[in-house]
């Protein structure tokens, strides 16, 4: 175990606290109980380095919807302690937990630059994540670090450097039991070979997507996908199976109470589209209402 020094420490706690009071007022009493929990455990002497080098992991993604500015700070000092303490060359089994970590920090940094726009620090990062999550041959995490960077070429309109990422991912999820992601990656294919055009196989892995996420029970999963499904048929003319689709899916978002506000906007949006689109103004003002 690697023994970080009472300075450092306390600097660490101090920053938490910090963040901590800053952003306590705006968690339920569920998160404040966790927080308390953490907090606790980062003051505790004999805590292990992988406990804290996990807290400091955890209370970055619990902070990130409130204070996305902690994010980097809170990740770079798990970092720290991490890479100090597999210098003083632990069991196998904390190494891997350390090692684990590091990757998550990394992803972590990745997406919060990915949305500050700092693109190559975004690649740069995500591609770290990737090599250790492949040091740790993490099929499932692999899998989500190239879901991560394929996103990231989607999103700069680079289909074929997209379509040979998420391929590979497609290929260590099949090796896996990540039925979700999955699910996941061939919605996330099908949408690349739509935006190419190709809509034989855009369909195709469209449909092997709603097949898997049917079988797991992923009622929003399954929204997205009779959505997608719907867009493609409208696009293609197909406007009875259109709105079939388009009504499937939002009766399932219904179903969900309004869960996913944004996924309900969306196909409210389409169906009164849908209907503007075939000359029923009344009725697809109904929906865009609602939207």
């Amino acid at each position: 175990m690697y023994n970080w020094n009472k300075n450092m420490k306390n600097t660490l706690i101090l920053l938490f606290i910090l963040v901590f009071r800053a952003s306590y007022a705006q968690y339920s009493a569920e998160e404040q109980k966790k927080l308390d929990s953490l907090n606790a455990i980062i003051a505790d002497p004999e805590s292990h380095d992988t406990s804290i080098v996990n807290i400091y992991l955890a209370l970055s993604e619990i902070l990130y919807s409130s204070n996305p500015d902690t994010v980097i700070p809170l990740c770079e000092k798990s970092l720290l302690i991490a890479q100090k303490a597999l210098k003083n060359k632990p069991s196998e089994e904390i190494s891997n937990a350390l090692k684990k970590s590091i990757a998550l920090n990394y992803n972590n940094i990745g997406f919060i630059n990915k949305k500050k726009g700092e693109k190559e620090k975004a690649i740069r990062f995500y591609t770290k994540s990737l090599e250790m999550q492949k040091e740790l041959n993490d099929k499932k995490e692999i899998a989500n670090c190239l879901t991560n960077i394929g996103t990231f070429y989607y999103q700069q309109g680079n289909m074929d450097t997209t379509i040979s990422i998420y391929l590979e991912a497609l290929k260590y999820l099949e090796e896996s039991d990540e039925n979700k992601g999955l699910a996941i990656i061939l919605n996330n294919i099908g949408s690349v070979y739509k935006r190419q055009g190709d809509i034989v196989t855009a369909l195709k892995y469209y449909h092997r997507s709603l097949k898997i996420k049917e079988e797991i029970g992923d009622l929003s999963g399954i929204a997205t996908s009779l959505n997608n499904l719907g867009n493609i048929y409208k696009n293609q003319g197909d406007f009875k199976k259109a709105l079939e689709y388009y009504l499937k899916s939002l009766a399932i978002r219904e179903q969900e109470g309004g869960k996913d506000q944004d996924g309900l906007a969306a196909i409210l949006s389409n169906i009164g589209t849908f209907y503007q689109s075939q000359n029923e103004i009344e009725k697809g003002l109904i929906y865009l209402n609602r939207s």
